[in-house]
Formats: structure tokens, C-alpha cells, sequence
């Protein structure tokens, strides 16, 4: 993943390999490859810098996933409010399924921030996000 933003410009060639992570509220974070996964993959891959990533989560807007294999996990909970905490909810129903998550480093795909959501959030951004957070932890 490339952490681009609307004030960082896009700089050809310019790549950093990340994993994703969780901290204790629930937060999707970007982090370093752990030494254990680059191991495994100079290990498994005869093109390390190219092989697959093992993830523990992803960006909501990242994922990419086979529909069959989505509405078997059961789709997204609906009593999710409109944004945040869709991408945890899959990923923590990917591990408890049995399944997996990977990023292919030789994918591109660009995310540009907006200043604003473009949601309803009725008022209070923050709480929609904790209220469904603590319902992924919940569920």
C-alpha cells in the first residue's frame, strides 16, 4: 500500500510495503513487516520482494475478496451505522473462518483522503464509529 494523501503528491516509483494491523481500540493501523513474514516469504518465494503478504487486517476500501466467498461470511453486518468498523468486521470474520488475508505487493491501488465524509453521520461522527466498534467486538 502506498500511503498517499491529498497533500502528499504522487512520486513515480515511490513504494512502501506495510501490513496490516490492530491496536487495543479497534483501529486499523499500517505497520512494518514483521522479520518472522519476511522470513517465510524469502523462504516460500523465489521473488521475495514480489511474494504475497500475510495481512491480519485491511483498509475497508481495499478489500477485495470473491463475492461467493463474501456473502458466505455473511456480508456485512447491517446493524453496522453507515462507516467504520466494516473492514475490522471482515477481517475478524476471515481468521474466525478459517480463511486468510493477503496483499500482492505488485498491485497498485491509490487512496486519496477526503477533507470530510461524505456521510450522514446524524450529527456525531464518533459516535457511529465507537457504537460499531464495540459492535464488532461484541459480535
Amino acid at each position: 500500500s502506498s500511503g498517499i494523501n491529498a497533500e502528499w503528491p504522487l512520486r513515480p516509483g515511490e513504494t512502501v510495503y506495510v501490513i496490516g494491523g490492530v491496536n487495543w481500540l479497534m483501529n486499523m493501523l499500517w505497520a512494518a513487516i514483521p522479520k518472522r513474514e519476511e522470513m517465510r516469504r524469502q523462504k516460500e518465494d523465489p521473488y521475495p520482494i514480489t511474494g504475497n503478504l500475510k495481512t491480519a487486517s485491511m483498509a475497508g476500501g481495499l478489500f477485495a475478496m470473491d463475492r461467493q466467498y463474501f456473502k458466505e461470511l455473511g456480508e456485512y453486518d447491517e446493524g453496522l451505522g453507515v462507516w467504520g468498523g466494516e473492514n475490522m468486521e471482515l477481517s475478524f470474520k476471515i481468521w474466525m473462518c478459517g480463511g486468510s488475508m493477503i496483499m500482492v505487493p505488485c498491485s497498485k491501488v491509490g487512496h486519496i483522503f477526503r477533507p470530510s465524509h461524505p456521510y450522514d453521520f446524524m450529527g456525531n461522527t464518533g459516535e457511529v464509529v465507537t457504537r460499531n466498534y464495540i459492535r464488532v467486538a461484541r459480535v
